[in-house]
Parts: C-alpha cells; sequence; structure tokens
C-alpha cells in the first residue's frame, strides 16, 4: 500500500503564516511581562526615594538659576573677548 501525502504551496505558505503569528504573540507576551516588571520596579524605586527626589525638586531652580547667571556672565566675557579682537584686525587693516 502506497500513501502519498502531498502539501500544496498554499499549506506551507498558510502553516508558515501561522507559526510566525504564534511566535509574534508569543513575543508581545513577553514584551509584556517585562513592561510590567520594569513599571513596577520603578514605583518601588519612586516610594523608596520619595525624600530624596522631593529634594532634588526643590533644589533645581536654584542650580537653574546660577547656571543662567553664569551663562550670561561667559556670553559678556566672549563678547568683549570678540570686540577686542575685531578692534585689533580693524587697527591692522587701516
Amino acid at each position: 500500500m502506497d500513501t502519498q501525502i502531498v502539501f500544496t504551496l498554499k499549506d506551507l505558505l498558510l502553516s508558515l503564516l501561522w507559526i510566525a503569528l504564534i511566535v509574534f504573540v508569543v513575543f508581545l507576551i513577553v514584551l509584556l511581562i517585562e513592561f510590567i516588571r520594569t513599571v513596577r520596579l520603578a514605583r518601588t524605586m519612586l516610594t523608596d526615594r520619595r525624600e530624596e527626589i522631593d529634594r532634588i525638586i526643590s533644589i533645581t531652580p536654584g542650580i537653574v538659576a546660577s547656571v543662567d547667571k553664569i551663562t550670561g556672565i561667559a556670553a559678556k566675557g566672549v563678547d568683549g573677548a570678540y570686540q577686542g579682537a575685531m578692534s585689533i584686525v580693524n587697527k591692522f587693516k587701516k
């Protein structure tokens, strides 16, 4: 008794499509599990470090103001150096 098993191209492509779909669903499940773990870890870190985070948030405006002040001073210094260099260049042009 000779038996033959015949697969059409359509059957093969359909099988590959189902396998790809199963792999994709497993990938999405693993991705969702990792996302949930990350969110849970972030929540625990935020609750554990709440006081330090609040202290940093209260200090930050002062730091930003200091950086803004230093940046203004540096900009004036660079502008003064530029003006001085240009006056020297202009003297040599004459």
